[in-house]
């Protein structure tokens, strides 16, 4: 396929790809007329903490790919590890909840005595949550939850050992970068002049560029990471676009 692409035809191809409807969208397009006023440059923010589903997060629009393939295998119950704060393991057990699917986290780190936050929510949930002190005891623990619930009659379904965990971020940011550009129409926005930053270093930020580029746009992206390497946060971007 050559490229450029119409935005009409970027929108087909995702839309081949199975997915589950989960997120509240379109999510708000605001602006921020005070830090602009600030700065000397217009801002508005993509208010992607307003996709719902227990507070909301960028990583809902990422599970509409991932639990549906997860449900065309079959599955009747989730299995991720992840870290114990995890956006990511509230936001996938209040959509696996939604679809009727069981939720097992596998947490690095230990039990707080005080259960708060994210891990919170988790238990309120529903999820049943083992504890793990390091990744290799976690993926010893995700082996052994796998086959504890296969025994008992359940079809487990571990997230991660899917391409499609990371390819979902990718897939579900270019269609978020369509829905951006929908609403910068009408804004008075210069292509050539915008510039869009994105916080989810890794899997987000290739979403971003795909579209970009497949539409041929002369707009700069630019990840924000949450990395202490640069290097990495460079090297996972590149090899997931």
């Amino acid at each position: 396929m050559t490229v450029p692409i119409t935005a009409q035809k970027l929108r087909t191809l995702i839309n081949a790809v199975p997915r589950v409807s989960l997120a509240h969208k379109p999510t708000p397009l605001e602006e921020m007329p005070h830090l602009s006023e600030e700065l000397g440059v217009r801002i508005l923010v993509k208010r992607d903490d307003m996709t719902g589903l227990a507070l909301g997060g960028n990583k809902v629009r990422n599970l509409e790919f991932r639990l549906a393939e997860a449900m065309a295998s079959g599955a009747d119950t989730i299995i991720m590890s992840v870290d114990i704060l995890s956006n990511s393991a509230r936001q996938t057990t209040a959509a696996a909840t939604q679809l009727g699917l069981k939720t097992v986290l596998i947490l690095r780190g230990e039990k707080p005595q005080l259960v708060t936050g994210n891990l919170l929510i988790d238990y309120v949930l529903g999820a049943e949550i083992v504890f793990a002190r390091d990744e290799t005891e976690q993926a010893r623990a995700v082996e052994e939850a796998r086959d504890r619930w296969q025994r008992n009659g359940h079809t487990p379904y571990v997230l991660k050992d899917s391409p499609m965990f990371v390819m979902s971020a990718a897939l579900a940011y270019a269609d978020a970068t369509l829905e951006l550009l929908d609403q910068l129409k009408g804004l008075d926005i210069d292509l050539e002049r915008l510039h869009l930053y994105i916080s989810s270093t890794g899997k987000g930020q290739p979403g971003l560029e795909l579209a970009v580029r497949a539409l041929g746009l002369p707009t700069k992206v630019t990840g924000v990471a949450a990395m202490y390497s640069d290097n990495t946060a460079k090297s996972m971007v590149a090899s997931n676009t």
